[in-house]
């Protein structure tokens, strides 16, 4: 895991994940158009292959100022993250109710300061992938494979833990879980199991990067989040796990 950094968003499908992202939580948008004295206000409203729909800009003097043509950047964020591109308007229009809005080129690239080194993917287009966790000592490796083995299995009860995946990517995943032994801490080494869904299974050692505890619901049933980051994914399973995001995420842009 890495601190913040800069990430130039240049392919489509990503790009337009994201903005589709700033279409469902509505950040406001900070403009700066060229020859405007300040900075003008507004929202993405839709978001195609080609274009994206901008709301009448605040305040009104730069629905006045600006013309078919013109360059602007944009400056927002999205989940705390600072996002920022550049685009140009194509079409001036309004809405039955005497609305303005724009339709605009789809930008070329976003410039994305995200907080972790990997693009992570939240939302599969149905059931969560499942994982199995082991503490290091209950599994060994197959150093003909360079898979992951079971240890003894009178001990799996006591070395084993099932969770569900809340989001993975080419680092890690964070895991969602209903019980926590005591080998569970952070900084510990572990090894996983993860079956994909619709793909393969994965192995890898692991490091617990974290351990979030939170109790839900008038029964205060505890919920806990465990964050891992893999240490020995191998080539063929960082391919696979590689391929099977990007189609995960062309079947979540499709829907």
């Amino acid at each position: 895991m890495s601190s913040s950094s800069q990430y130039l968003v240049t392919e489509t499908l990503r790009k337009i994940h994201l903005l589709k992202a700033l279409v469902e939580s509505r950040p406001l948008l900070t403009i700066i158009l060229p020859g405007f004295k300040e900075p003008a206000t507004s929202a993405i409203l839709d978001v195609d292959e080609n274009h994206i729909m901008l709301d009448e800009l605040i305040p009104h003097s730069a629905n006045i100022a600006i013309q078919p043509g013109d360059p602007f950047t944009v400056m927002t964020k999205l989940k705390g993250i600072p996002i920022r591109f550049e685009s140009l308007i194509h079409s001036l229009d309004e809405s039955t109710d005497g609305i303005t809005f724009y339709t605009c080129r789809l930008p070329e690239t976003l410039s994305y300061h995200q907080k972790r080194k990997n693009y992570r993917l939240t939302s599969y287009g149905g059931t969560r992938p499942s994982i199995i966790i082991s503490s290091a000592h209950e599994a060994q490796t197959d150093p003909a494979k360079g898979q992951l083995t079971g240890g003894k299995e009178e001990d799996s009860d006591d070395g084993e833990l099932s969770g569900k995946i809340t989001d993975i990517s080419m680092g890690g995943v964070n895991v969602e879980m209903q019980e926590l032994p005591e080998w569970a801490l952070q900084d510990a080494s572990v090894t996983c199991t993860i079956e994909l869904n619709e793909g393969p299974r994965l192995h890898s050692h692991a490091r617990i990067c974290h351990v979030r505890s939170q109790v839900r619901g008038p029964k205060g049933k505890a919920a806990h989040h465990v964050g891992l980051e893999f240490l020995s994914l191998n080539e063929i399973n960082r391919k696979q796990l590689q391929q099977w995001i990007f189609h995960s995420e062309r079947k979540q842009l499709r829907h």
